[in-house]
């Protein structure tokens, strides 16, 4: 009897949260067209519902929050930019860490704070959609998602240097490390879904063919942007600081090129 009232009690406790979030979340949304509103905090708002779905093991719940923050951001990309603070300093201290495995109390701070670049934000969305999608063993979702974001992300750095805001060099690299993580955690995932008790591989289905695909042409996308930050940095210890430390490509770029 104590446990079914404990359950009914936090059953109660998250629905009245979902409903209180859920009204903020109208409010702001029905504000939008005024003057002072903020799309950083209706991120915070509907990423905090997101985050108590997650709690709760709703996955898709939480997965259709932050697929229609990314929605309302790519209808309002301009406006919204024009709102962030592009910091160049942070888009180079990305380097330093994962791309794909974001310290999420750090992201909240600077969105809350509208304290982060759109580049960083939008590596942040795709990195919670991300997770969520493994979670649940959306091999193939994930890979589509991670294509796809991944190229938009490349592209926004490109006209980021054509633009003059972030170094050529600096772009390039983040750019491998975007195409290059997002691959490696298809890969990861396909080979964690297809691995058995006993610790064997099982063959390989439909399903785990498309994401190894679509991994595989990340990587070779990673590989060229790998070659370009070798060309622009002539192979010096820059290019390679720039790397994760295990990475071994560069230098067998330069080698063989020498």
């Amino acid at each position: 009897a104590f446990l079914t009232q404990l359950l009914e009690h936090v059953r109660n406790v998250f629905l009245r949260r979902c409903t209180s979030y859920e009204a903020e979340i109208k409010r702001l949304r029905e504000n939008a067209n005024l003057p002072g509103w903020s799309f950083c905090s209706y991120f915070a708002v509907r990423e905090g519902l997101a985050m108590l779905f997650e709690q709760f093991a709703h996955l898709d719940d939480a997965l259709r929050q932050y697929e229609q923050l990314a929605a309302f951001y790519e209808a309002h990309a301009k406006e919204i930019s024009a709102l962030l603070t592009v910091r160049h300093d942070g888009t180079a201290d990305a380097l330093k860490g994962e791309l794909l495995k974001p310290d999420v109390e750090a992201f909240r701070n600077q969105i809350i704070h509208t304290d982060i670049s759109t580049f960083e934000l939008r590596r942040y969305m795709l990195a919670r959609r991300l997770a969520l999608l493994l979670q649940q063993r959306r091999l193939s979702d994930a890979a589509i998602l991670a294509q796809s974001v991944t190229a938009d992300l490349v592209l926004e750095l490109q006209d980021c240097v054509q633009e003059g805001e972030v170094p050529a060099l600096v772009a390039r690299a983040l750019a491998y490390r975007l195409l290059r993580e997002a691959a490696t955690m298809c890969v990861s995932a396909c080979d964690d879904a297809r691995r058995g008790e006993d610790g064997i591989l099982k063959e390989v289905t439909v399903l785990h063919r498309r994401c190894y695909s679509l991994a595989g042409e990340m990587l070779q996308c990673a590989a060229h942007q790998l070659k370009t930050v070798a060309s622009l940095a002539a192979f010096t210890e820059d290019a390679r600081a720039l790397l994760p430390p295990h990475c071994s490509e560069l230098s067998t770029f330069s080698s063989a090129d020498a």
